[in-house]
């Protein structure tokens, strides 16, 4: 494939694949926000929507900017507001969202598994973040013209991405997945299922398998994550080498690196875009609620309906069918 092919098929990618995950992502992550609502008091439910809350405010402030920069330029070249405010709350969120989905896997092992911890846990992780992203505020700036980074601070930027984003994230949810394994098998040998009329048992059984559908979810969204974003730390990292030995690239190398970076970004974004159809692929109790949902909705669209009927129906109309 020639070098001008190759761009044009990363400027379609880039320009349709990004506004198809907007679409979908944030569709998605409304629903999400709808359906863990109703759960409102479990810990678990409120990590999983103040990750959705992120996400919708991460690909709403990020995608329209690149789509808008394909035609007429990138924006935040021309304000420095704009060239530092979007590296700044595009950490603060993906940090927020990856790190509020590591909550809700560690709220499985119930240690903390309460709702006044989890409303302090996500103000101090939001803070937290909020604070520790401020070197892309001091360090972003407008260069030759173009928004972005100093070579020194591009690498120690990279090693930044690479720490919080692409290791201690894994690792963590990792470490917790096996704690949390352990503790469900030990939970099971202690909670069997009473199969009779006794009611305390069967709200025992109901509970315990509502927290195994949100361990699923919470493991099949990590296990996403992890696919979606294992390419990213692959070409940032050779990006980096290869920028730190001062290595002649040629226009071709450009274009591949160029082009491999595009489609990590774009699994970036996926991974924003994916919590709604992985919870609703592997949990039978959400897709039972998104039904609901929808069926809710529905109900409230036709009941609408008719009183507007209702009310356009003149009193002749009225007192005709009631002669009839």
């Amino acid at each position: 494939m020639s070098s001008s092919s190759l761009a044009l098929v990363q400027l379609q990618l880039d320009r349709y694949g990004l506004l198809t995950i907007l679409i979908f992502g944030n569709i998605g992550n409304v629903f999400i926000m709808f359906l863990f609502k109703n759960h409102w008091k479990n810990p678990c439910a409120v990590y999983l929507m103040s990750a959705a809350v992120t996400n919708i405010l991460l690909l709403t402030f990020n995608i329209p900017m690149v789509l808008y920069s394909f035609d007429y330029g990138d924006p935040a070249s021309n304000s420095m507001v704009l060239c530092k405010l979007r590296p700044y709350l595009s950490n603060v969120w993906s940090q927020m969202g990856r790190y509020f989905v590591a909550l809700a896997y560690i709220d499985r092992l119930r240690t903390f598994s309460r709702l006044s911890t989890a409303r302090y846990l996500i103000g101090i992780m939001t803070i937290a973040w909020s604070i520790a992203a401020n070197h892309a505020l001091v360090m972003t700036t407008i260069i030759d013209g173009h928004c972005g980074m100093t070579k020194l601070y591009s690498t120690i930027y990279t090693i930044y991405i690479l720490v919080f984003t692409l290791l201690i994230p894994p690792v963590t949810m990792t470490i917790f997945g096996y704690l949390t394994h352990r503790n469900m098998k030990q939970l099971r040998t202690r909670i069997q299922p009473i199969r009779n009329d006794d009611m305390s048992g069967r709200q025992s059984f109901s509970i315990t398998n509502r927290d195994r559908q949100l361990l699923t979810m919470v493991i099949t969204e990590i296990l996403v994550y992890v696919i979606s974003m294992s390419l990213y730390p692959v070409i940032l990292f050779e990006m980096l080498i290869t920028n730190y030995m001062n290595i002649n690239k040629s226009p071709q190398y450009l274009e591949i690196e160029s082009f491999i970076y595009t489609i990590a970004t774009l699994l970036g974004f996926a991974s924003n875009t994916a919590p709604f159809y992985t919870y609703y692929f592997v949990s039978s109790t959400f897709r039972q609620d998104f039904r609901k949902f929808l069926n809710s909705c529905w109900f409230r669209i036709t009941r609408q309906n008719l009183i507007n009927v209702d009310q356009l129906r003149t009193p002749i109309q009225i007192n005709a069918e009631t002669r009839i």
